[in-house]
């Protein structure tokens, strides 16, 4: 160790030979002088070969700026001539074979004589006159500040991919595809590219800017430990890219990376710690597409709203490649087999057009060639102009479709077949997800959102975590897991560049990729340890079930801890923050009263990524939870903790999916695998639908009830013979990935595959009391008349022949059977197990709205006393967050007491009518509580909220009480009758359905004689519409309540 050691320091002395190595400023300064001293210091450089003694030619590079012309040796980059631009009387080009050449001729000097090849000549000399005049070389500093602003958020490096991907998506599509071809044959044509539209020079210049910038954050780092730092972020950035489509931006990042300039830096960098880099230079720098980028590319052009920006400079090979190679005339059959055909004349001219035998003069596989190319580039463009398009109608929208299903109770789901979904197929990551087991627990499709917002959250990035119980934050590795349904976070493998990160000695990154993880901690704490919830000083996770709400920046009921911005803004490295923009609250717990917060700051692209994902998630979630048949859902999470069991990342076998499922007790001191021979119980791991499949067959062969009743109604033959109609036998299949078990899917097995016998068999023997048995030769069955006889008999239900040929077709598994109009035992007890046949389902008890339509006096109206305490009613804490818990469980009337507040504004307590007030419980804002009412009141029903006051404020606080209802409330707010009913002699209240989406405040109305003398703003009294109770009398001493 110690002679590495000496040899590594060794190294670095003779690398950069000076003292000032560990000083940033000084180590700056000496290599601005030692760039000003280079020979070619601000010259544009292009690769030539200079032609010697007419017959060798010598590779150079050729230097041009204002004041010189240079050659440099190719290899040692030292000058082989130089002579001033003034010295330079004329050049001239020629044609040589296989090569353009340029001859410069100068005062006094030998010319220079310089062959050049097609793809190597991309400077258009005849604007040479305008580079003469030119005091000095013009620099392009377009995307210069760009840059700059993002080199200070490295230590967000997926933040600074989006940024870059934002830019050059912009910047790749705004180049027509004909400007390809026209940049390849620049050398050709010599036409001057006189217009300021982006071209394909632009995409070049972007390209070198940021390889450049890349090279030049390494290089300008003050020690070595400080650049293995930047390292670590700068391959996040690069593998971030990769992971949402911008392969462009990889590439760059790779160019600058592979710089000589960092050729000595890399001899201290282990291989192994180079495995992103070393995948990602295996899948793009290559001569030919490689699988991997034609497969992340196809990826990435199915996911909607991925960006994606393919590298540009393919197209330019294929193209440079085509032009150069496929020759552009055919070659032509002998002069004796030509005919020359006269195909018009022209003023006289004889054969002024000819057409000379097939094909012609035009190699028309060599423009097809190049239309393959152009329609590729074509595709991306039309993609986002496809993409411009959507986005701009969606603003353009008044309504937004997630808020019209989660606002409205008549939009929530019907609980259709295609509400049930294993969706495991319909979304495919550019970059597949480590332990990618392929099953939602909230399903992707279902959630109306992204897919490109769900695969940055499943590739994670980094945010700042903000604990209550922690003084300072931290930075984290913000993560969803592949199952929809975890939220974790863990120390990132990156560096914090020492801003909110390990302030030891030892370095706080470790070159490892996330992909590199076997297993993802919140998986192994969640299903191996089964807790919902886990929060560390570094990592924690949270199961998604436990989210009650997502808010965009800071909840009012967490008054007590207020995130710090300008302590993360200065620690952090993140400038221009903002509450609302930047924060991400999240609402948590077990039970109503039961509400805790994880805070998290993270950067603005970000930030809308979490948000607008995580709010999609959160909504599923609790829309599952109102379905029907959560069965498949059960499945999920018990093949999942079998997955995960003791970190092992794959399937069941057979006898350890009966046993996780528990559906009959076994007899003491049996065990299930000796139970079955050796042939049945096979060591194979089940995938989740041969889960499913097993616990089918097991459900049915455990329905003995089920047997008796249906060998009631059996028969060997119907009484009538019936044959399934052509529209029920052609209808469409349902979904591939169907969750309903007891209906027919395409993913359901044959009957007679190996699997479902198997399956069958193994189901049967696992019950050793009461067991259906097989049902192998279907001896008997249902035809239609007996099946109108059992509903009619024990269902009392009365079915037209018709639907039960629809009932048949959906639950009847073999296909034979279904076209005969027959019903089998497996049939009948899908059947019977049906969502349809549940005796009561809670989750569809719906009001219809005619009976909503009378006076709301008419109702009992579920309402709340003391809202706002989650627990004691003396000596408790009171809960701002209490208020939009019991509004989204479907309370319709809440509580607020209201005080006088010692800063001048009313708060929300439990006090005593003492004088002067003694408050029992703690006080929250009053405001608080209104926003939170406003932001959840009709998230479970449309129907109107009553805010009851329980009204001790002063006059004064009374007036503000009013000015904030008015405010935030909006139009939602009633402030005056609506109704002509309302002010006839024959009054009545209005009804629920005439006051959805209202808020009502009851409180009492004060008598003329509290009016005071001088004019002031209306108090609360005067928006007190509809609920208001009798004035007060002359004896009252305040406007004080009990209800």
């Amino acid at each position: 160790m110690t002679v590495e050691l000496c040899v590594f320091q060794e190294k670095q002395a003779k690398l950069w030979h000076t003292p000032y190595y560990d000083n940033e400023l000084k180590l700056k300064e000496l290599y601005r002088r030692i760039c000003h001293k280079l020979p070619a210091y601000n010259c544009k450089l292009y690769n030539m070969q200079l032609l010697r003694d007419n017959s060798s030619k010598k590779s150079c590079i050729l230097g041009i700026n204002s004041e010189k012309l240079i050659l440099l040796d190719f290899k040692a980059k030292t000058p082989l001539r130089s002579c001033p631009i003034l010295d330079l009387q004329q050049w001239s080009t020629g044609n040589g074979k296989g090569h353009s050449g340029l001859v410069l001729e100068f005062r006094a000097s030998k010319p220079w004589n310089l062959p050049l090849h097609r793809d190597v000549l991309n400077f258009d000399f005849s604007r040479r006159h305008r580079a003469m005049k030119c005091g000095t070389l013009e620099l392009c500093t377009v995307h210069t500040a760009e840059l700059e602003r993002l080199q200070n958020l490295l230590h967000f490096p997926e933040e600074v991919a989006m940024s870059l991907t934002e830019t050059e998506f912009e910047l790749f599509n705004s180049v027509p595809a004909t400007y390809y071809v026209r940049h390849v044959t620049l050398d050709l044509s010599r036409t001057v590219l006189a217009t300021r539209k982006p071209n394909v020079q632009d995409l070049i210049q972007r390209f070198h800017e940021v390889s450049s910038w890349i090279t030049h954050i390494i290089v300008t780092q003050p020690t070595h430990e400080s650049r293995k730092a930047v390292l670590s972020c700068i391959l996040r950035v690069a593998q971030t890219c990769w992971n949402i489509g911008n392969f462009n931006g990889a590439i760059e990042i790779l160019a600058g990376l592979k710089s000589e300039k960092l050729e000595p830096f890399w001899l201290s960098i282990r291989d192994e710690d180079l495995s992103i880099m070393n995948f990602l230079s295996d899948a793009l720098l290559s001569r030919e597409p490689t699988p991997a980028y034609r497969a992340a590319i196809s990826r990435a052009l199915a996911i909607p709203g991925c960006k994606v920006v393919p590298f540009f400079g393919g197209f330019l090979r294929d193209l440079r490649a085509i032009f150069s190679i496929v020759p552009s005339i055919v070659v032509l059959a002998s002069e004796e087999a030509q005919q020359l055909q006269c195909v018009t004349e022209f003023n006289g001219e004889e054969r002024f057009l000819t057409r000379i035998g097939v094909g012609g003069l035009v190699n028309l596989d060599k423009i097809r060639q190049a239309h393959v190319i152009l329609n590729d580039i074509h595709l991306f463009h039309k993609r986002a102009a496809a993409m411009a398009t959507h986005i701009h109608a969606k603003k353009g929208s008044s309504v937004d479709a997630l808020s019209l299903r989660s606002d409205r109770q008549d939009l929530l789901p019907s609980d259709a077949d295609c509400d049930y979904s294993l969706d495991v197929s319909t979304y495919q990551p550019i970059q597949p997800v480590g332990n990618d087991h392929q099953i939602m627990l909230i399903p992707a499709k279902l959630s109306w959102m992204h897919y490109h917002d769900l695969q940055c959250m499943h590739h994670g990035t980094t945010a700042v975590r903000c604990d209550s119980l922690t003084p300072q934050p931290f930075n984290c590795y913000l993560l969803l897991e592949n199952d929809n349904a975890t939220l974790s976070w863990s120390h990132p493998s990156w560096s914090s560049l020492n801003k909110g990160g390990s302030t030891g000695l030892s370095p706080d990154y470790d070159f490892k990729g996330v992909d590199d993880l076997k297993l993802p901690p919140g998986i192994c704490a969640k299903y191996q340890e089964d807790k919902a919830f886990v929060e560390g000083p570094d990592e924690g996770h949270l199961d998604l079930d436990l989210v009650k709400e997502v808010i965009a920046g800071e909840t009012s009921a967490d008054h007590d801890h207020v995130v710090n911005l300008s302590l993360i803004s200065r620690q952090h490295g993140l400038p221009g923050l903002s509450t609302q923009r930047n924060c991400l609250t999240i609402v948590y717990g077990r039970s109503l009263p039961d509400n805790r917060f994880l805070k998290f700051v993270l950067p603005d692209k970000t930030a809308e990524v979490w948000h607008r994902g995580l709010s999609r998630l959160v909504q599923v979630a609790a829309l599952q939870r109102r379905r029907t048949d959560k069965r498949i859902d059960w499945l999920k999470r018990q093949y999942l903790q079998l997955y995960f069991d003791n970190g092992r990342c794959h399937g069941p076998t057979p006898a350890e999916a009966l046993k996780s499922m528990e559906l009959k007790p076994e007899p003491t001191g049996v065990n299930i695998a000796e139970i079955f021979p050796k042939s049945i119980m096979q060591p194979t791991h089940l995938d989740l639908f041969d889960f499913v499949n097993l616990f089918r067959s097991f459900s049915i062969c455990s329905r003995k009830d089920l047997k008796d009743l249906f060998e009631q109604f059996a028969a060997t033959t119907p009484r009538l013979e019936r044959k399934m109609p052509k529209e029920l036998l052609n209808e469409p299949p349902p979904s591939r990935d169907s969750g309903l078990m007891t209906r027919n899917s395409p993913l359901d097995l044959p009957s007679d595959s190996t699997h479902k016998k198997m399956f069958d068999v193994v189901a049967s023997a696992s019950v050793l009391c009461n067991s259906a048995g097989l049902e192998s030769l279907r001896c008997k069955c249902l035809g239609v008349e007996e099946l109108r006889e059992f509903l009619a008999t024990y269902q009392e239900e009365t079915r037209t022949e018709w639907q039960i040929m629809e009932l048949i077709q959906r639950h009847e598994r073999d296909a034979k059977m279904r076209a005969l109009c027959r019903l089998s035992f497996e049939g009948f007890a899908r059947f019977l197990m049906d969502k349809d046949n549940y005796a009561f389902v809670p989750e569809d008890v719906r009001q219809p709205d005619e009976d909503m339509k009378h006076p709301l006096s008419h109702y009992y109206i579920a309402s709340s006393h003391n809202t706002y305490l989650p627990g004691r009613q003396v000596g408790g804490d009171s809960s701002v967050e209490m208020y939009s818990q019991v509004l989204q469980t479907g309370c319709r009337c809440v509580e607020l007491d209201c005080w006088d507040g010692d800063n001048g504004y009313p708060v929300i307590t439990h006090g005593a009518s003492t004088f002067p007030p003694i408050h029992v419980v703690s006080t929250v804002p009053f405001r608080a509580v209104v926003e939170a009412i406003n932001r959840s009141a009709f998230e479970a029903s449309p129907y109107p909220v009553i805010l009851s006051l329980e009204n001790h404020c002063s006059i004064s606080q009374q007036q503000k009480m009013a000015d904030i209802f008015v405010e935030v409330f909006g139009n939602k707010l009633v402030r005056d009758y609506l109704f002509e009913t309302d002010v006839t002699d024959n009054l009545v209240l209005p009804s629920p359905e005439q006051l959805k989406y209202r808020i009502l405040i009851k409180n009492k109305k004060i008598g003329s004689h509290h009016i005071p003398l001088r004019p002031v703003r209306k108090p609360v009294s005067d928006i007190t519409v509809y609920l208001s109770l009798l004035p007060l009398d002359n004896n009252s001493a305040s406007c004080s309540n009990s209800f």
